[in-house]
């Protein structure tokens, strides 16, 4: 299965474009980030790796009805805002890891 993950204040950034243009009145526009689809095998690793965590873990098939790709198409947010993302995700990960290890205490 694949995704694409926006980061938190991408996603809000991108809502405010979406909301001061006049150009988006009654238009439906997809809010994401469309450049960085990711294998989510391939996220699990890159978060480890950021984490500088070994873990051992069982890859199950994904529960029934599952979608195996989601990827948003944001060329209509582009073309009448301006707007794509711009924290890559590896970036968004390593901001909010280091959030939760600040934040978090291990008990």
């Amino acid at each position: 299965e694949t995704r694409a993950f926006c980061y938190v204040k991408d996603g809000v950034m991108a809502t405010e474009a979406v909301m001061r243009s006049d150009k988006t009145n009654s238009q439906i526009i997809h809010i994401g980030n469309s450049a960085e689809e990711i294998k989510i095998i391939d996220l699990t690793a890159m978060l480890l790796n950021i984490l500088n965590r070994k873990v051992k873990f069982d890859i199950q098939d994904a529960p029934k009805g599952s979608v195996k790709r989601r990827l948003p198409n944001t060329d209509k947010l582009k073309e009448l805002t301006g707007f794509s993302a711009q924290i890559a995700l590896k970036d968004g990960l390593k901001i909010t890891s280091e959030w939760y290890m600040n934040n978090f205490s291990r008990k």
